[in-house]
């Protein structure tokens, strides 16, 4: 196709190829939807959903690539120190104390997911969680895998409860579905949320805690409910011979009441300082063992809780010497629930509790008013019998018959337990035992 064109020098006009206006009606197209393309900016809305599922998909995709094995150190630094912080508002009243601040460290960090702004940074500094989401990832596979193993001795189970009007980004409820192993319920699974968090509690403690969110207690509102549970049921590395049990009496601080005494003389790490003596007693498996924290003189509990720190719990642990002791420890039966909000306040986390300052937009859009958490609830039980924790009986020798001991230890007084991961030193359980019944 042709057109023509004048020239002045010859004055004749002369053929010319005409321009494809089709090939040009493309080109302007093309650079139309280039400026469309670098001036557009997404809906303020889908912008935030955009980074977050970004945020999101890295967890998830560092975490497929991650391998199990043992708790991470920056992982156990953090949450011993919070498990120090905890117990020191926990210990401040009367009776036993038990809690697992690995368990809450796990169930927090579901929350931590989703939190911005001044939320995260307040989790931040009592939690100590890692901000950068690529470390964070590789942390908390190696977490979950020793917290939430099928055979292990440890068993922690998280959830959370969102209103049934809630709505949560896609990609976050598969970082708690697929990274964390938790569940996330909504109102339509059951209807009464707060009946089934205390179903839920009853059966995985084996019926042992009920009624964590009793009817006319604490009223989640219109915010997320979230719940954890930790128990643990493990087998004596050295079982305590059953014939050996005896009737005997413990101190609780008041007075004296009945105990049954478990009896085994036997090689065991052992430890003492100032304030306490402390003996290690190893489960067979998993790498777990128990911390018995004897303090000295039946008063001596007070004085050793004020001193308690993450430097004396690991200096009790690199001192322990293989000694030959007969231990007198009274078989133990303990389960507490927790409401975490008001202690939590006090090391600092206020934001993520009030709807009207929590910034949980990385859980889902606030279309119906912000996320929060309406009540957290944590369950633990413990049962130390000869056998080990947990009840569960199980086949193997205790230590024999050894040269007369040279220490005695008779926890016939309140002392302190702590059950570790011997691999990190990571705290799963603690507790104060001022009643062993």
């Amino acid at each position: 196709m042709y057109g023509y064109d004048f020239r002045a020098s010859t004055g004749l006009f002369h053929p010319v190829p005409a321009m494809n206006y089709r090939i040009l009606g493309i080109m302007a197209m093309i650079a139309i939807l280039a400026v469309v393309a670098f001036y557009y900016q997404p809906p303020a809305d889908e912008g935030a959903k955009m980074k977050v599922t970004e945020e999101h998909n890295t967890v998830l995709d560092v975490a497929s690539g991650a391998r199990t094995g043992p708790i991470p150190e920056s992982v156990s630094r953090a949450s011993n120190a919070f498990a120090v912080d905890l117990y020191s508002m926990l210990s401040r009243g009367e009776g036993n104390v038990l809690f697992s601040p690995m368990g809450i460290f796990a169930a927090f960090s579901l929350v931590y997911e989703g939190a911005e702004g001044d939320t995260a940074e307040q989790l931040e500094d009592a939690f100590g969680f890692e901000p950068d989401d690529i470390l964070r990832a590789s942390d908390v596979v190696r977490m979950v895998s020793t917290l939430k193993g099928p055979d292990g001795s440890v068993r922690a189970a998280s959830s959370m409860w969102p209103p049934e009007e809630s709505s949560l980004y896609d990609s976050y409820v598969s970082v708690v579905r697929d990274v964390y192993r938790a569940e996330i319920k909504t109102a339509e699974d059951g209807g009464d949320r707060i009946g089934e968090v205390s179903r839920w509690a009853l059966a995985g403690t084996g019926g042992r805690v009920a009624d964590l969110m009793p009817p006319g207690g604490a009223d989640p509102g219109s915010g997320t409910i979230l719940g954890s549970l930790v128990r643990v049921d493990g087998v004596w590395e050295n079982q305590f011979p059953v014939e050996s049990t005896s009737k005997g009496e413990f101190w609780n601080g008041t007075s004296y009441v009945p105990a049954d005494f478990m009896a085994l003389t036997g090689m065991f790490g052992h430890a003492s300082d100032d304030l306490a003596q402390v003996i290690r007693m190893p489960y067979r498996e998993d790498g777990i063992s128990m911390l018995v924290v004897l303090p000295y003189g039946r008063g001596g509990i007070d004085s050793l809780e004020e001193s308690l720190s993450v430097g004396m719990i690991e200096r009790w642990r690199q001192d322990l010497v293989p000694e030959n002791v007969n231990v007198h420890i009274p078989k133990i039966r303990m389960a507490a629930g927790h409401h975490l909000q008001q202690p939590l306040r006090s090391l600092g986390v206020a934001d993520v509790f009030d709807g009207a300052s929590s910034d949980l937009s990385g859980m889902g859009p606030a279309e119906s008013g912000r996320i929060y958490v309406g009540a957290a609830v944590h369950g633990t039980y413990l049962e130390v019998n000869e056998y080990g924790t947990g009840g569960a009986a199980g086949s193997g020798g205790a230590a024999g018959a050894a040269p007369e001991p040279a220490r005695k230890f008779v926890a016939d007084h309140p002392f302190i337990i702590l059950v570790l991961d011997e691999g990190s030193g990571s705290i799963l359980l603690v507790g104060r035992v001022a009643d062993p019944a």
